[in-house]
């Protein structure tokens, strides 16, 4: 799951308490990276870029590097 929020405990505890439709019944969840930027708008953007790369090697590299890279 990929996503972006002020508040990430909040975000976290909605997730896992299913009150999140597209997360219902597929956790329990943890948090397997986080990376702050100066704005929400900024966290959506790439947010939305890390979306449409759709692929499992990206993913995977950003989880073991612990850093967000996108060319």
């Amino acid at each position: 799951y990929i996503g972006s929020t002020l508040d990430p405990d909040r975000r976290l505890r909605e997730h896992n308490g299913d009150q999140v439709t597209a997360t219902r019944g597929k956790g329990p969840w943890t948090v397997g990276y986080m990376q702050e930027y100066p704005s929400l708008a900024q966290a959506r953007q790439i947010e939305q870029r890390l979306k449409s790369l759709k692929s499992r090697k990206i993913l995977d590299r950003i989880l073991g590097e612990r850093k967000i890279r996108l060319r």
